[in-house]
């Protein structure tokens, strides 16, 4: 086997660093005589109200409705809501096209804001790409002006000319990049990745405000003015300065209002429930990720969170989330505490006022749901109006199988008002069917009593009882490989799956975070999809998670096509440098998470598989309008590989769809550690297999590919529970995931799955040869019985289990 050398990371964050400056018009960030350092870091001894300061913004239209357009500018609450609780501010006209005003703002604070015509017509402010503008960012200090320009509206878009700025951001003291960092421009928004690159297209000709801000407040934030110029990529190297962790502890006394149910800390950061994604009904905040407050003796609630010293936090006490049942003053309005956190541990003592809006009575929803929810769920609300529907709340368990909660709203807020009932929060997959169909109206009676008669995509008699598995006497790995599709609401599960997991006698998990593909100006991108995909964070947290209970834990990143790969692969229009540009794409896309891998010491990391099949030699041919597969093929991906094992210790894996029951093999083999072979069920029928079939196909073919290639073999099984008639899928991964659209119940085919696995599993795990054996597409967030891949829930899994 090869050996391995692994370089520290400041040669890494060296080499993209040269990359950005070689690959780009090598360009100060900031126009001349622009300061190009970092405020100095001023920390308060204590917890007071921060000082109020002018701040003087400036903004220019590109795209003008009318002469007579009036301008105002829209200071957010994130908390609350994007597009909840607004302080509006009409700016004056200075000039043609030119509108300008003073706000006062918290001296260190970071303030989302963004743009809105008002007349002629209400319309909030588009970026250069016609994209809605979800907010700017801003970080307060002295003396600042903010120069902004107003791209278009959505009526208007912007026709000017547009240039590039990429960048890397690192720690100014150790030099490693900083991954999960969100990058403000222009109207645009973007998180850096594990290497600390970011990447903007299509941003206007001109001077921007250019703002990187640590997520979770570790680092100080930072302000700069670009110089972007038309049709050149403007290069930004960036270093943040780290902030003293200290321990804030909050203790806060509560009204006689809702006692004993459950009180959440909602805030600006990360660690309080800010997952920063675009979600649904303007939300940026999630309440199943809002820190829970432990009762003390005396009646208050407590928590201690680590903090650091310098950073802006804004937050506020709730029942529910950021506006439902949060907190409010004594004229009912919603409460939003902030200061700037102190540089040493302090002790925060509030007290909330009222959960009402005004002097009502909450209103009781109670719910019963049927003997057959699996023991470990959690049940959700999610209330809405004019079919616009809030991210589900956690409700407050009663007792077994019972469930409350008390809603404070105003008569007025009721009216229109609905709610529905899911399950683990997952309010698109395991609802209630009843309230889905005919949403309850919430109404003045005082108390709600719903029963939950049957849950969307699950109908067996009792939740499944299976058996503690024993860990396989062979030495083989028996694991899950988890599906790409990951939403943030999903982490709570996540956390709590690997114990479960390691009971049943699953050794080994499957990590597939994923980057969203897209087109831009005909050429492919790849970036990371904080909505669709899984953070940094959040993936390091799970990782670490699954190695503290003994795990052997693989890295598999994938790709997200729109619409699938195999149409994405077919509507491309490939030449010399496209072909360029999507292996330089995928190579920083492979080199983020093999960093990742040897950061945290994952066993396996595992490359290829369908996303990649036309790239790999040999794989397209050259058509009148289209390059094939550059004859280079085999030397990139070779290079690709050894590059990978330069930072990576572990195992490498090339994933390997069989297709046709044949293998294919390339020189490149020579790099890596062992094959991972994808075997998913014919599309057709039964017919194509059984026990035995299975057991002369492996035992032969696999076996002998095996001696051909000398290199491990671990295999992965798909097989969607879907009839034949529903799902036939052509293209050489056929994996489905719970979130591919509604699967009707008559398609649904439960059997047909637990019959792929009871042929092809007992043979595998019998097989002394086989390193591993794992179920992929699995989908741990709640057990489902749909046409998915994932087995959870499935007969097949207890098949797997035996």
């Amino acid at each position: 086997m090869r050996q391995k050398t692994c370089k520290k990371l400041i040669i890494f964050l060296l080499i993209m660093t040269g990359l950005i400056l070689s690959g780009g018009c090598a360009l100060n960030i900031s126009p001349k005589g622009a300061a190009t350092r970092p405020p100095e870091q001023v920390f308060p001894s204590k917890i007071q109200a921060p000082e109020m300061v002018p701040v003087e913004f400036n903004a220019e239209l590109r795209q003008s409705y009318s002469p007579e357009t009036t301008l105002a500018l829209n200071v957010l609450d994130e908390v609350s809501g994007l597009d909840y609780n607004i302080s509006q501010y009409e700016l004056t006209r200075v000039s043609e096209n030119k509108y300008s005003g003073t706000l006062f703002l918290p001296l260190g604070a970071v303030i989302k804001y963004r743009y809105q015509s008002t007349f002629p017509i209400d319309q909030p402010e588009a970026a250069a790409d016609g994209s809605s503008v979800a907010y700017r960012v801003a970080v307060i200090s002295r003396n600042l002006q903010i120069n902004d320009s107003i791209s278009g509206w959505p009526e208007l878009p912007y026709t000017g000319t547009t240039g590039k700025l990429s960048g890397i951001v690192a720690d100014q003291q150790t030099q490693k990049p900083l991954a999960d960092c969100l990058v403000a421009l222009s109207g645009y928004l973007t998180f850096t990745d594990m290497t600390g690159r970011f990447f903007f297209e299509h941003v206007p000709e001109g001077i921007h405000s250019l703002t990187v801000v640590s997520i979770d407040g570790k680092y100080q934030a930072f302000q700069q003015r670009a110089n972007v110029l038309s049709g050149l990529s403007t290069p930004a190297v960036i270093a943040l300065n780290p902030l003293p962790e200290v321990t804030v502890k909050f203790i806060v006394s509560l009204p006689d209002e809702a006692l004993g149910a459950p009180v959440r800390i909602a805030g600006n950061l990360s660690q309080l429930g800010n997952v920063y994604a675009d979600l649904a009904a303007g939300e940026s905040t999630l309440a199943a990720r809002m820190p829970l407050l432990t009762r003390m003796d005396d009646g208050r609630y407590t928590i201690s969170l680590k903090l650091n010293a310098g950073s802006d936090l804004v937050y506020k006490y709730t029942l529910g989330d950021g506006l439902v049942n949060a907190e409010r003053d004594k004229q009912q309005k919603l409460v939003l505490r902030r200061f700037i956190v102190p540089n040493k541990d302090v002790t925060v003592v509030d007290k909330v006022i009222t959960w009402k809006p005004e002097a009502a009575n909450p209103v009781s929803i109670q719910v019963s749901v049927p003997e057959n929810t699996p023991s470990g769920d959690s049940i959700s609300i999610q209330f809405g109006r004019d079919d616009v529907w809030r991210q589900p709340v956690p409700m407050w368990p009663v007792s077994k199988n019972a469930w409350m909660f008390l809603l404070f709203e105003t008569a007025k807020n009721e009216d229109g008002m609905q709610y529905r009932i899911c399950r683990n929060d997952q309010c698109e997959l395991a609802y209630d069917e009843a309230s889905f169909s005919s949403p309850v109206p919430v109404g003045q009676a005082p108390e709600n009593l719903h029963s939950v008669a049957s849950w969307h995509l699950w109908k067996n008699a009792a939740a499944p009882s299976l058996p503690s598995a024993a860990q396989p006497e062979n030495g083989q790995l028996l694991g899950v490989e988890f599906t790409p599709a990951y939403q943030p609401s999903d982490l709570n599960r996540y956390r709590d799956v690997f114990k479960e997991l390691k009971a049943l006698g699953v050794n080994w998990v499957i990590f597939s975070p994923s980057w969203q593909v897209t087109d831009l100006d005909g050429l492919p991108y790849l970036d990371p999809n904080p909505t669709g995909g899984m953070m940094i964070m959040d993936l390091l947290q799970l990782i670490q998670l699954a190695q503290e209970q003994g795990l052997t834990v693989a890295l598999y990143p994938k790709l997200n096509f729109s619409p699938d790969t195999t149409g994405w692969w077919k509507s491309t229009l490939r030449n010399a440098l496209w072909w360029q540009q999507w292996y330089q794409e995928y190579d920083h896309f492979v080199m983020n998470y093999a960093q990742l891998a040897a950061n945290s010491k994952v066993d396996q990391f595992i490359l290829g598989g369908a996303d990649v099949g036309p790239s790999l030699p040999g794989a397209l041919l050259t058509t009148a309008t289209n390059s094939g597969t550059p004859k280079t093929a085999e030397k990139i991906w070779t290079e690709l590989i050894r590059k990978v094992n330069t930072y990576y210790q572990g195992k490498v894996l090339w994933a390997l769809p069989v297709q046709d029951q044949a293998f294919s093999t390339y020189s490149f083999f020579s790099e890596i550690d062992g094959i991972y072979a994808q075997i998913q069920f014919p599309a057709e029928n039964y017919a194509y297999y059984d026990r035995d079939t299975a057991s002369g196909f492996i035992q032969t073919n696999l076996a002998a590919f095996r001696d051909q290639v000398d290199l491990p073999i671990y295999v992965g099984l798909n097989a969607p529970s879907a009839s034949p008639e529903s799902f036939s899928c052509k293209a050489a991964d056929c994996l489905r995931s719970p979130r591919a659209g509604s699967c009707p119940e008559q398609q649904m085919d439960l059997e047909r799955q637990n019959y792929f696995y009871y042929s092809y599993w007992p043979v595998l795990r019998n097989s002394s040869w086989i390193s591993g054996t794992a179920t992929r597409g699995f989908y741990p967030v709640v057990m489902l019985q749909d046409c998915s891949s994932s087995v959870y829930g499935k007969p097949a899994f207890e098949t797997i289990l035996r």
